[in-house]
Formats: structure tokens, C-alpha cells, sequence
């Protein structure tokens, strides 16, 4: 059976035309969620949250109170691409049985730290998964989908007595280690995003921040 999906990477305008001539660049480093890699989301509305957060990050103390969404796509840009591979070359810890085998390759590096050691962030331990224990040659993908909070809130509902979500939506990233599997990169142009994102700041305030309070 076969991953075949459009997924989403949002960038700075000055790498656009060397990703489209050239490709992605890994990006490096133990502090990344899932390893060095490639990053896409399998959502743009991800991928324009990125960007969004970049913009306001970057310019902080030029933002205006009103929404700046074609300011934003002066700067940046969502990228999409296509990417299909057998979903055995995917170490996909949604999954159990991957997420065991994550749990204990973390046990094992722990065993051997001493007890008063830091704890290892997820992106060294994968890139140790990786660069070290032969991982490399049975996955071309990492995937894992993130939710804020973590777990449910103590009493097992996602609604609460509120009618507000308790639960935030989840997000599904891809961490590409082999890049020849990445196919057709082209700009992504979007529609209707702005009533999609509009939904979000009013559910989950503290994550997707309404945009004319904030900007």
C-alpha cells in the first residue's frame, strides 16, 4: 500500500527559486521535532500558520492592526509537493507497534546515560535512530502527528462543558530523510484560507491567535 500525498512547506521568498531548480535543503540540528530532514505539513493550513507566525516574528514592531495577509506573501511562500511511497518506508509513530520501537530505542539510550544525565530531546534520539543504527536504510519518512495539549485534560471528554475544544487540532508533520522521493515542488496558491484560519483563531485562541488583535 502506497503514501500518496500533496504536502506542504512554507519558506522565505529568496529560497523559492533555488528550491524549485535545485530542491529542499535538509535542515540539521538534535533540536528538531523529528531529526534532520526535509519538513512538510499535510495540511496548508499548517504550513500558512508557519509563515504567519515567521512574518509576525520578523516584524514585530512594523505589524498594523489590520489583517496583513498580502504583506505575508510578499515575504513568504507555501510550497507543495508529491510524494508516494510504500507506507512500509514510513516510520509513522501514530502507529503502536513504530511507537514501541521509538519507547525502546529511548530506554536503551537512557539505560546507558548516567541517571543524573539531561534527557535526550526527540530529534537527537531519531537522528541516532538514524545516522547510527541502520534506520536510514528501512525509512525514508518520519511521521508523527502533534496535538497541544498532549493528552486529554483529566476527565476524558475533548468537549468540555463550554462547548470549546479541550483538545487542539491535530497536526500531521513529515520529516523527509531521503529527498529523491520528493516530486513536482511548485508554489501553492490558496484558497479560501482566510474563512479556514478565521475558524481556528475563534476555537483555539491560544494557539491561532485572532489575527486583528494580534496584528
Amino acid at each position: 500500500m502506497n503514501y500518496n500525498k500533496v504536502v506542504y512547506h512554507g519558506t522565505h521568498k529568496s529560497n523559492v527559486n533555488r528550491i524549485l531548480n535545485h530542491g529542499f535543503n535538509k535542515s540539521e540540528g538534535d533540536r528538531h521535532w523529528l531529526g534532520d530532514g526535509i519538513y512538510f505539513f499535510e495540511d496548508e493550513i499548517h504550513a500558512y500558520h508557519w509563515i504567519l507566525e515567521k512574518y509576525v516574528k520578523k516584524n514585530n514592531s512594523n505589524i498594523k492592526p489590520y489583517y496583513l495577509r498580502k504583506s505575508v506573501f510578499k515575504d513568504y511562500k507555501i510550497l507543495r509537493a508529491s510524494i508516494k511511497i510504500d507506507k512500509n518506508r514510513i516510520l509513522d509513530l501514530d502507529k503502536t507497534n513504530h511507537y514501541i520501537i521509538y519507547v525502546s530505542a529511548y530506554k536503551e539510550v537512557m539505560s546507558e546515560i548516567d541517571e543524573h544525565g539531561d534527557p535526550v530531546p526527540d530529534g537527537a534520539l531519531i537522528n541516532l535512530l538514524f545516522n547510527k543504527m541502520g534506520f536510514n536504510e528501512d525509512y525514508d519518512i518520519v511521521k508523527y502527528t502533534f496535538r497541544f495539549p498532549k493528552r486529554l485534560l483529566g476527565d476524558g471528554y475533548i468537549i468540555n462543558g463550554n462547548n470549546k475544544p479541550k483538545v487542539n487540532p491535530p497536526q500531521t508533520q513529515i520529516c523527509v530523510k531521503n529527498p529523491n522521493i520528493i516530486k513536482d515542488i511548485r508554489i501553492h496558491y490558496l484558497k479560501d484560507i482566510d474563512k479556514k484560519y478565521k475558524e481556528l483563531t475563534i476555537l483555539f485562541p491560544h494557539i491561532y491567535p485572532p489575527l486583528k488583535k494580534r496584528w
